[in-house]
Order: C-alpha cells, then structure tokens, then sequence
C-alpha cells in the first residue's frame, strides 16, 4: 500500500497504468513459480552429472575490475556527451 501511494501519481493516466502492471508483472511473476520450486527441491535430488559451482567460480581478478570500472566510465561519458535532453539520443 505504501509503494502504491509513491507510485500513483506518477501515473498520469489509464494507459501508463496498464503499461507498469503489465511491466511489473513480467518481473516478478516469472520468479514465483522460481522459489517455489527452489523451495520444495531436495538435496539429495541433485544430479550427479551436474557442474558444480561455488563462489570461487565466480571470483574475479583485481585487474578485471578495473578494467570493468574503465569501460563502464568511458560509457557513461560517451552516453552524456551525445544526450540531447530534448529528444533523446541524438548524434
């Protein structure tokens, strides 16, 4: 009820209203079923054939960060050079 008190005015009519139902109902309703099912799994069910993954498997070096890091600010600067406010990306 909260959420819904933050988020009515800023639909500002019935069609904005359908089109975040409809949005908001692809995110989550997919995943209901999800935990469910996660849920009622038993580990004793596991497939012996299956990969094995720990968080070790998705551990990442130092230098990958940083990396990361760069390309996400040459992004951002890239993106808010060619922005035109008025119409949207524009070249």
């Amino acid at each position: 009820m909260t959420a819904a008190c933050f988020i009515a005015p800023q639909l500002r009519s019935p069609g904005q209203t359908f089109q975040y139902i409809q949005e908001y109902t692809g995110l989550v309703s997919p995943r209901i079923p999800a935990v469910f099912v996660s849920l009622s799994s038993n580990p004793a069910d596991d497939d012996p054939k299956a990969i094995r993954t720990t968080a070790e498997t998705f551990r990442t070096s130092g230098a990958f960060a940083v990396a990361s890091y760069a390309v996400l600010l040459i992004i951002a600067v890239i993106y808010a050079a060619f922005w035109d406010a008025d119409s949207g990306f524009a070249f």
